[in-house]
């Protein structure tokens, strides 16, 4: 973990073009369900999934590219927020870029499950 920093804190906040989102309870429920959706339809399998104030992991099995997973759930889980009302039209809920990884071996796959499940800290009601 890295110490907290506020000079690097203002440098990254100076490049945002919009207020950071905190997704609140009905949000992060929206997120989630609309991420076991896309699995479903898409025939994706989810493994791992915990949906924070402030971001989102989960470990999926897929046979397309991490970009176009990620393009997929983000894009779907804003239009259930939009439709539910939850966000605004103009509100871009999701940073530019996600970090993925690629995950070969089972035992990677068992690590980053067992991270997802057990590794996010105290539930500060931020994670379903």
């Amino acid at each position: 973990m890295l110490q907290h920093n506020p000079a690097l804190r203002r440098a990254e906040s100076s490049h945002l073009k919009h207020a950071p989102m905190v997704l609140s309870a009905p949000q992060r429920t929206v997120v989630a369900d609309s991420i076991r959706l896309t699995c479903d339809d898409l025939d994706w399998s989810l493994l791992a999934l915990i949906v924070r104030g402030n971001h989102v992991h989960l470990v999926i099995a897929a046979p397309d590219t991490p970009e176009k997973v990620m393009h997929a759930l983000k894009s779907s889980a804003t239009r259930r927020l939009r439709e539910q009302q939850l966000v605004a039209r103009e509100t871009r809920p999701w940073s530019r870029h996600e970090s993925t990884k690629y995950l070969w071996k089972p035992h990677q796959v068992e690590g980053a499950c067992r991270y997802v499940a057990e590794s996010q800290g105290e539930d500060i009601g931020g994670q379903l």
